[in-house]
């Protein structure tokens, strides 16, 4: 986005449409008048900041001093002329701390600022599957941009799919930050050109992911599998584990439900075998150990996450947990009643495999 006004000597008035975007900045200074400057044309962005000369293009400094409603500057007659840099850098610079000694500063994204709830969830489309029988899988993932907020959003106005939905088999509990590959649309055979929206509210905020078939687009059940690796794994023996569960379950708010699942593997990859712990050092400096970095299971391991629900349904144990011979079980208890939407992930360290349980909650 860029905006255009004018600045004229004495008061600078900043187009009132860039206080909408707390990222934009006056970025680009030009002497519109040789002669006396009697003006200067500004344009806000979104990115970066630049001050040039009029006559000759040369640049003379870079600086950021954000989106204010009104400033005062003082636009002289030496603005535009090259020799006087050191004067016009002071003049910016003065105006630049006038401008955050005077205005309240307005909130920024800094890459390095971690919000832990209040965010929005963006839906993806990752890319589309090609069926044996000449249907189409639409694969979609979201990312939840809060580090710790989890978020339930039945199917309805604020998490639709069209023109399927708005029900369409979508998740409605959204888990922290990147979920890929988490959801699977099947579309006919002549879906052709044809197109499929994944919308998400959330916080105040609409986000919408567009599946088509585009050809760019095509993956496969490995690139889902592996996470991502665009390896089409030929001469790869290598297949991923398997999973028995029961798929439909029953429990209450009172009682936890014990889950059990048996997971069939090839024995592929060869787990890795732990690297031996270093020395310590007995004097004077020594190398730098991390002691809080938890310690990932090696080998099959099995996973569960909650896909759907009308709250938060708790694991006994989370993240990865080793299979132990062949077999894997956890509880899970459930604080409202309702229908929930668990999904058990199997992995042997390449490749993984899911498997949906759903709990019906008294």
């Amino acid at each position: 986005m860029r905006n255009r006004g004018t600045a004229q000597r004495g008061n600078l008035k900043l187009d009132e449409s860039c206080i909408s975007d707390p990222k934009s900045e006056i970025f680009d200074w030009t002497g519109r008048d040789r002669a006396d400057a009697q003006g200067v044309q500004f344009a806000i962005s979104d990115f970066g900041s630049e001050m040039q000369d009029s006559s000759n293009f040369e640049m003379f400094s870079s600086l950021s001093i954000g989106c204010v409603k009104y400033v005062d500057a003082l636009v002289g007659r030496s603005f535009a002329r090259p020799k006087s840099f050191i004067a016009v850098s002071f003049m910016l610079l003065s105006f630049c701390a006038s401008v955050f000694s005077q205005t309240p500063q307005l909130p920024t994204e800094l890459p390095q600022v971690r919000f832990n709830s209040g965010e929005n969830i963006v839906p993806y489309f990752e890319g589309w599957i090609r069926n044996p029988d000449g249907t189409f899988d639409l694969v979609f993932g979201y990312f939840n941009r809060n580090w710790k907020e989890e978020l339930s959003i039945p199917a309805g106005p604020d998490n639709r799919v069209e023109p399927n939905g708005p029900d369409a088999g979508q998740p409605t509990y959204f888990l922290p930050r990147r979920q890929r590959w988490i959801y699977r649309l099947h579309v006919p055979a002549d879906f052709g050109n044809k197109e499929v929206t994944w919308t998400i509210t959330a916080h105040g905020r609409t986000e919408t992911a567009y599946g088509t078939l585009l050809a760019a687009q095509e993956i496969n059940d490995r690139v889902v599998s592996s996470n991502g690796n665009f390896d089409p794994g030929e001469g790869d023996p290598n297949e991923p584990p398997s999973i028995s569960v029961a798929r439909t379950q029953t429990a209450s708010t009172s009682t936890p439900l014990r889950l059990s699942a048996s997971i069939r593997d090839d024995g592929l990859p060869k787990p890795r075998v732990p690297r031996a712990p270093r020395p310590t050092a007995t004097g004077g400096f020594g190398g730098q150990a991390d002691r809080g970095a938890p310690t990932v299971p090696r080998g099959l391991t099995l996973t569960w996450v909650q896909y759907a629900g009308p709250a938060k349904a708790l694991f006994d144990q989370t993240g990865a947990t080793p299979v132990v011979n062949g077999q894997a079980a956890t509880t899970v208890r459930f604080s409202e009643p309702g229908t929930y939407r668990l999904r058990a992930i199997a992995n042997d360290g390449a490749l993984s495999t899911t498997a949906d349980v759903v709990v019906t909650v008294k």
